[in-house]
């Protein structure tokens, strides 16, 4: 069948009004809480008048040729499980090559932004680079005086060598992409315009010919290492002069070859590891032959290995009543963790604790238990061995997020984790002071989580764990790596509890990585201390950068939660609680509220605040850090100006930054995951009421990892300039804890955290725009979150798109989807909303009739389709014309206010050619094409001609982003068969090409020797 045949009808059940439909692009499972187990979700959540459901406002991506799974689901509140149908399946029908695939998503929660284009700011600072060692390169004179032992010589003829290639300005797309049309392999960026390459003579030389490439240079064996970071860190046994270290290499050299090489100087390789991202190895070294390690062509970087330990910083043991999560709207309102899993690795569990205990599932050894009430895995990382809790930390950390004493002496619900009813999955990496489990590539910890297993994967992280190193680590790297490929997974680290002995810059990793949440520590409201900071609690800001760190507060003065101490597991100890204090108590906690705004997006219950599952969607772990710091109380008895080092953007309150229906506040999101590439804006409207106040606007961006080593660690520079009323405000320009008003100078180049905010705004129309300063690796995502309190809220109008594509000669395009949001129109009746919709080729305004959505009362949904003949008025079409804008504009009659949302029009299509597979092997093969725009990277193939399996840019080891040649390795093939396959890419404004060769397909046969 064709997508647009698709009906889903089913048979209703007595009682049930509503549904949910279910569909993805592989076989799937729902547990008891409707989540999706072992699915790539594609559309979640259509409540509706059964039985018959077509998708016309809300549907997903459907390609041709693909088989994809559904099942409904009844919502049932009581008890708290859902009947499921069946799974079933339906196949799409293959429609022509070179196809235009429809792609219109669920509406955004904030207006459609604006996008454009704007001459990036270039760096007064641009012909310097960081090139890691302490080191700077000027490239007006050249390399800068290196020691002799630590300066390298170019690689030989015809060998691969490691350089330094050097732009004039911001970094293009397309100057990226012609490094590798070079044939160059590219690696980390450094700052400023420039990135580590590896490369031969002759592509060296293709290299110098690039017109924006003004300087390149060996990456020498000095910028390997940190010797300020070796004299700090290195543990140097004092009569065999040897130490541990850890090396990183560049991900395209052999390790076997590289480790054999170490072996050959006399270095004692301990242990080592591979990745999707790192190819590593833990060593012990003679500590005064570092740099004969340096020199070796496939070194990309050496670090002094470093014990990490707990963060707890004293413990009071006694019963106490603990935080009082009970009063919070957000439980209130029954958000309680439901559905969600959080990571944790930390010391052992006492999984006889009544915070954890199920009488039917028993976790005694290292495995996964797929049907326990809390722990769905417990993980143990070798050398630790599981149930090392004497310390009580582990069981501390998880108490604080899922404690539920649900089987116990002490009253159910009577000490409850933040997220009571979400489920751990752990992983034991050793005791207090020797976190031994902890591998050297922390990725591996986070991607085991992140599989998870049939009751779900961890989409919220949190370690209360960390080192003394104030570096951008390798450990921070990975943080970051993982976040930037899965951007739905949201880390959080305790800061640390180095403050006084070092204070300022004590911020320890991995906490100092872009990326992830780092916690500070704020009193207990149990301890009449809510406000204070303790002063072991470590403080920002980064040094030499001056990010913001830690990025929020949370309790960890004197929190009381589960107590594991050194007990049987029998009576008292099973049922005892206890207090602890330090940053290892402030992550769970954050975490916690991070679960509780995961489920809350997840659930639908944005925009409306109610619970709609319509509107619920997946969010970014971007969208989930940017809500926590919009939810920063200031307030605190310290009396100075946040942000600061101290206390980042405040104390977590959740409650003052998720709207729920009734509440005096507005909430406005938006988690764009097409991103911004280098000179790309997007410009997003919302109104403000004269009785609007506590602004804030907050960006956060999941970066692109930096090298390790970065004194510099920005990759990927955001800018967000809010226009309101007509003054201009950057992001992190403050006067006094306010926005500065029409500012002047540098912005901000270092955080990725961006916030504007006025306790009086001024009324009118706002407008917030994200600016793509400089983009290494696009595009990059973001989330925008702004909210404000007001006892009176306007209406506003939203389009499903920032662009629209039609293709010429007059056939209709994409259509335009409106929907008004507005607290109008009367209980018992079906209203509409009229809304004003023209282009700039049919100026005469159509009127679009939006119907009320009777699942929610406050959306108004309508439509109109987009063509590029002549234009007629109220004729069901909007006639458009190559870039055009498209404007809908709505009228509040209470409080008076009219709301415009734009969006451009792109009339062409890009084309693909090329097509070819190289490099074919018995179990590999590399298929490649190029795109006359830059654009995704999508492969579909198979043994069969229904080429169902699957591959993207995003699953290969280093994605690419948007380019002009593409390049997709597949893996684990079958060695003498014949392969089937497509290609398919996406440019930057949405249109989407698929290649099917007329329907014939591309074929390759791969060798039959292994």
């Amino acid at each position: 069948m064709q997508r647009k045949d698709l009906r889903f009808a089913w048979a209703q059940i007595p009682g049930v009004e509503e549904y949910g439909l279910f569909i993805s692009s592989t076989p799937f499972t729902i547990d008891k809480y409707g989540v999706l187990q072992g699915g790539s979700l594609v559309i979640k959540a259509k409540r509706g008048d059964p039985p018959v459901w077509e998708p016309d406002f809300y549907y997903p991506e459907l390609k041709a040729g693909h088989t994809y799974y559904w099942a409904i689901i009844s919502d049932i509140e009581e008890p708290a499980e859902r009947r499921a149908s069946k799974v079933k399946s339906f196949t799409i029908g293959l429609k022509p090559a070179m196809a235009s695939v429809d792609r219109t998503s669920n509406l955004p929660k904030m207006s459609a932004g604006l996008a454009s284009k704007f001459s990036p700011e270039v760096s007064q600072n641009a012909n310097l680079i960081s090139a890691g060692g302490g080191f700077t390169i000027d490239t007006k004179v050249g390399e800068p005086k290196l020691p002799q032992e630590l300066t390298g010589s170019a690689a030989k003829a015809g060998e691969r060598g490691y350089y330094i290639v050097h732009f004039n300005g911001p970094i293009y797309p397309q100057m990226k992409e012609a490094l590798e049309k070079s044939g160059a392999i590219v690696y980390d960026y450094l700052p400023n315009y420039a990135f580590i390459v590896g490369m031969d003579e002759n592509i060296k030389a293709r290299v110098k010919n690039i017109p924006s490439c003004d300087w390149t240079g060996l990456y020498q064996p000095a910028y390997k290492f940190s010797q300020e970071d070796m004299d700090r860190h290195l543990t140097v046994n004092k009569s065999t002069n040897r130490a541990e270290v850890v090396i990183r290499f560049f991900t395209e050299e052999d390790l076997g070859k590289n480790i054999a090489s170490l072996e050959g100087m006399g270095v004692k390789v301990l242990k080592s590891s591979e990745s999707e991202f790192n190819k590593i190895a833990r060593a012990e070294v003679d500590a005064s032959k570092i740099s004969d390690i340096a020199r070796l062509p496939g070194v990309c970087f050496i670090e002094p290995f470093v014990i990490h330990k707990i963060l707890n910083n004293l413990s009071i043991r006694y019963m106490s009543s603990g935080l009082n999560t009970a009063d919070t709207t957000i439980y209130t309102k029954g958000v309680k963790g439901q559905g969600e899993i959080v990571n944790i690795s930390d010391t052992g569990i006492r999984m006889t604790h009544q915070n954890f205990k199920d009488p039917d599932v028993s976790v005694t050894a290292d495995g996964d238990y797929t049907t326990h009430r809390k722990v769905i895995a417990y993980k143990v990382w070798k050398p630790a061995t599981f149930g090392d809790y004497n310390d009580g930390h582990g069981t501390h950390t998880v108490g604080t997020i899922c404690g539920y004493s649900k089987y116990g002496s002490v009253t159910v619900d009577s000490m409850p984790g933040m997220a009571k009813l979400s489920k751990i999955y752990f992983q034991d990496v050793g005791k207090a002071d020797t976190l031994y489990g902890l591998p050297d590539d922390l990725t591996l910890l986070f991607k085991q989580s992140y599989t998870g297993n049939s009751a779900g994967g961890a989409r919220v992280s949190s370690h209360s764990w960390g080192s003394s190193n104030h570096t951008y680590t390798g450990y921070c790297r990975d943080v970051d790596i993982f976040t930037w490929k899965y951007q739905d997974f949201a880390v959080f680290f305790s800061a640390g509890n180095s403050a006084g002995a070092v204070d300022a810059d004590s911020i320890g990793s991995p906490a100092r990585a872009k990326n992830t949440v780092a916690v500070g520590s704020v009193g207990a409201r149990a301890t009449g201390n809510a406000d204070d900071i303790p002063g072991y609690s470590s403080r920002g800001r980064t040094k030499p950068d001056g990010r913001y760190k830690p990025d929020i507060l949370a309790v960890g003065g004197m929190a009381s939660f589960t107590e594991a101490g050194p007990y049987s597991a029998d009576g008292g100890a099973d049922a005892a609680y206890v207090r602890m204090s330090g940053t290892s108590m402030a992550s769970p906690c954050a975490a916690g509220m991070g679960a509780l705004v995961r489920q809350y997006f997840r659930e639908g219950w944005y925009p409306t605040g109610t619970k709609v599952r319509l509107n619920g969607f997946i969010p970014s772990g971007a969208l989930i850090h940017a809500v926590e710091v919009a939810s920063g109380d200031t307030n605190l008895s310290s009396n100075a100006v946040l942000p600061n080092g101290a206390a980042g953007w405040g104390r977590i309150d959740i409650d003052s930054a998720l709207y729920f229906s009734g509440d005096g506040r507005k909430l406005l999101v938006i988690d764009n995951q097409d991103g911004l590439i280098t000179g790309d804006a997007v410009s997003y409207r919302f109104n403000v009421p004269s009785s609007a106040a506590n602004l804030k606007i907050v960006l956060v961006w999941h970066d692109y990892p930096a090298a390790v080593g970065a004194t510099l660690p920005l990759v990927n520079d955001l800018n967000l300039e809010v226009n309101g009323a007509g003054t201009i405000y950057w992001g992190n320009r403050y006067t006094s804890g306010q926005s500065t008003a029409n500012p002047t100078g540098k912005r901000d180049t270092a955080n990725i955290v961006e916030v504007v905010r006025l306790k009086a705004p001024a009324a009118g129309a706002w407008v917030a725009t994200i600016n793509g300063n400089n983009i290494p690796y696009g595009a990059q995502p973001f989330a925008l979150v702004v909210v404000y309190t007001q006892s009176q809220f306007a209406a506003s109008v939203r389009l499903d798109r920032t662009r629209y594509s039609v293709p010429a000669g007059g056939t209709v395009g994409d259509t335009v989807r409106i929907a008004v949001v507005d607290s109008f129109g009367t209980a018992t009746a079906v209203d509409t909303a009229l809304v004003a919709v023209w282009s700039k080729y049919e100026t005469s305004p159509d009127t679009v009739k939006c119907i009320e959505d009777t699942a929610d009362g406050n959306y108004f949904i309508g439509k109109i389709p987009l063509r590029t003949i002549a234009a007629k008025h109220n004729d069901g079409y909007l006639s458009v014309e190559q870039s055009d804008s498209v404007f809908a504009s709505f009228t509040d009659a209470s409080p008076a206010f009219t709301d415009t949302a734009r969006a451009r029009v792109d009339l062409i299509n890009f084309v693909i050619t090329n097509v070819r597979a190289e490099n074919v092997f018995n179990a590999a093969a590399d298929i490649k094409w190029t795109t006359s725009e830059a654009a995704t990277s999508t492969v579909y193939y198979d043994t069969l001609t229904s080429v169902g399996k699957k591959i993207t840019d995003a699953d290969q080891d280093i994605p690419a982003g948007e380019v002009l040649s593409h390049v997709i390795t597949l893996k684990g093939l079958t060695p003498n068969r014949l392969y089937y396959y497509d290609v398919e890419s996406k440019d930057h404004a949405g249109n989407m090409v698929r290649d099917n060769n007329g329907g014939r397909h591309y074929t390759f046969t791969t060798t039959n020797n292994w």
